[in-house]
């Protein structure tokens, strides 16, 4: 039993220890990074306002949540108290699950797009200042884009011929959207981690090559780029997202999908500054983004319709910045989003004094400021009466190194390093099904484990060998499921999903295969082995009963979580992997079980009657 146990159990314990400590020490030592120095000192020329905008994402509106008189509930007032620039939306607008109780559907659902044009509506915002770009949620189950979906009927900001990338400018700000999506789409898990393809960042280019008279450039996307495959995609010039985001000095990457319960702030290697919203979904408030003189604010905003908000722009903190500013005169400014010209904003810590009110620079934006200089090095400033705010921020020299937590430290290179583990030992056993190898000592079953399996399951017969190889390769050469999209037949394949012939990868249809092989197929090699050995009293046969049960209660319960969403209430029969192929197992090897059991007794009548004396048999 336990020479059994140790080639089983021996390979995969080692791979699991191996990838999550690579996690734990990327995850632990990831997101650290200085922020350099800016080449030549800001010259501040006091009589320009700063930019600021308003940043949502993930509202995930539909009848199952309060979603919709939420979003209106904050465009009415953001309208009403902010005035911005402009209203970003970073995707998963709608929700598009079909029904609120599981098993339900996943696809463009009107009644959703419906409701967000009744909050828009009811919020009395301005629609020319919302900057919407499409979430996962508001792609599922797009056979092909055109100008008939929801998405597109819905939205104002982008077309079917501009899809991947598109831009407007507001108040010298400009704001481009990226959208880094092919079709047809899936369902549900279906490109939670989408692939940055040439053509998507060459579009992205196009839009940031453009001059608009713009001051400062933001980019908008869903995907933040730890949940992104393909990252360093090239343009034909060889640029990547990041070269491209840095070369034209976008201040901001705003960015959605991982629902932090707070923004999160991370800066990809001095290249730009991601800033992550929280869902509208889940924490009713909003993110305000100003920019003002190079320094750039990103505040979340609890949803008050009695609050006067007020947010500082200048200087702003170290966390939120590109660079550091090059200069010891800054001016220390507040926009108090009010009508009042009385409001107090007292300031002590490395500078001291109390703002005075400047100007309206919107009818109900005050731009209050104080003149202040500081030392080179670490500084902070204490904001207190109408604003209560802390600040640290570096001043001529460059900051760093720090960390920056995140809610869902993802990379997609885990889920490729997996795939290569797994890999690595059930290849070696599949072989090992057909070639005779001397393996007998503890020591070699710990060392060759996988090779040692497949010589034990090599003793079953050959059918039974023919059917597991089989078993082994289907997801390779053959669909794991079969849906509908839109009416039309859809595969999930290893590399992608199939939708009326039309191919697009997608990284949950790998990770599919990986959950068939790495519980379903592994519980068919302890079977093959149990049956071979014919250890059939419980307490041998323990350790593999709890082994296999973990195995089939993981996968099996991954499937059930996602499954749903692309089969519907027949995912259990559009599922082969999951279901037919288990299936075919159990009736094999009820017969591979009984050809064992009636061998063994023959063999064992064969051996009797060898033993027997002639005077015996006589």
């Amino acid at each position: 039993m336990w020479k059994r146990i140790i080639s089983f159990v021996f390979y995969p314990l080692v791979f699991i220890i191996i990838l999550l400590l690579v996690i734990g020490i990327h995850i632990t030592t990831s997101n650290s990074g200085i922020i350099p120095l800016e080449s030549t000192p800001t010259q501040y020329n006091l009589t320009t306002n700063p930019n600021f905008i308003v940043h949502l994402s993930d509202t995930h509106v539909s009848p199952c949540y309060e979603t919709e008189s939420r979003l209106q509930t904050t465009l009415s007032i953001i309208s009403q108290k902010i005035s911005p620039d402009a209203v970003i939306l970073s995707g998963d607008i709608t929700d598009n699950y079909v029904g609120c109780k599981l098993p339900t559907y996943s696809e463009p659902t009107l009644v959703h797009w419906q409701g967000y044009e009744r909050a828009i509506n009811a919020s009395g915002i301005d629609r020319g200042l919302l900057f919407e770009v499409l979430g996962n949620h508001d792609m599922w189950g797009i056979a092909s884009f055109s100008e008939n979906e929801y998405a597109a009927k819905f939205t104002n900001t982008f077309s079917a011929s501009s899809f991947y990338s598109f831009s407007k400018t507001y108040n010298g700000l400009r704001v481009v959207g990226f959208q880094p999506q092919d079709f047809p789409t899936g369902h549900g898990p279906h490109f939670f981690a989408p692939v940055y393809k040439s053509k998507m960042i060459e579009a992205l280019k196009s839009q940031l090559e453009k001059s608009d008279n713009e001051k400062f450039t933001i980019v908008v996307s869903h995907f933040p780029q730890e949940t992104v495959m393909n990252f360093n995609a090239k343009t034909e010039s060889k640029e990547t997202f990041k070269s491209l985001l840095k070369k034209h000095n976008v201040v901001a990457h705003l960015t959605g999908h991982t629902h932090p319960l707070q923004p999160e702030v991370k800066h990809n290697k001095q290249n730009y500054v991601e800033f992550t919203s929280t869902p509208l979904k889940i924490v009713p408030g909003f993110n305000i983004l100003t920019v003002d003189h190079g320094y750039v604010n990103y505040e979340f905003q609890v949803l008050n319709n009695s609050k006067d908000y007020a947010i500082l722009t200048s200087p702003g903190p170290t966390k939120s910045q590109k660079t550091v500013l090059n200069t010891k005169k800054i001016p220390i400014r507040v926009l108090s989003f009010s009508n009042s010209r009385e409001k107090q904003f007292m300031v002590s810590g490395s500078a001291k004094g109390t703002l005075t009110f400047q100007r309206f620079i919107k009818e109900n934006v005050a731009l209050y400021s104080l003149d202040a200089e500081f030392e080179n090095g670490k500084n902070n400033i204490t904001i207190s009466g109408d604003l209560d705010y802390y600040c640290e921020f570096y001043v001529g020299e460059q900051a760093g190194p720090f960390r920056e937590k995140r809610a869902l430290n993802v990379q997609m290179w885990w889920i490729i390093l997996a795939a290569i583990f797994l890999y690595v030992y059930l290849v070696p056993i599949l072989v090992s099904f057909w070639f005779k190898a001397g393996i007998k000592t503890y020591l070699s079953c710990i060392l060759f484990g996988p090779i040692k399996i497949g010589n034990v399951v090599k003793k079953t017969c050959i059918w039974y060998r023919c059917l597991l190889t089989f078993f082994f390769i289907w997801p390779f050469f053959l669909p794991t499921m079969i849906y509908k999209t839109q009416g039309k037949i859809s595969m999930i394949w290893t590399w992608g999903i199939v939708v009326d012939g039309k191919t697009n990868f997608d990284v949950f249809s790998l990770c599919v295969t990986m959950f068939y092989h790495a519980s379903v197929f592994v519980v068919m090699l302890d079977v093959a082995m149990i049956i071979v050995r014919r250890n059939f009293k419980f307490y041998k046969i323990i350790i593999d009963i709890l082994i296999d049960i973990v195995l089939l209660c993981g996968g099996y319960c991954v499937w059930f979580k996602f499954g749903r969403d692309m089969g519907y209430k027949a995912y259990w029969i559009d599922s082969f992997v999951f279901v037919l192929i288990p299936i075919g197992f159990v009736i094999a090897t009820v017969f591979e079980f009984r050809y064992h059991r009636k061998r063994n007794a023959e063999n064992k009548i064969m051996s009797e009657t060898d033993t027997m004396s002639p005077l015996d048999q006589t």
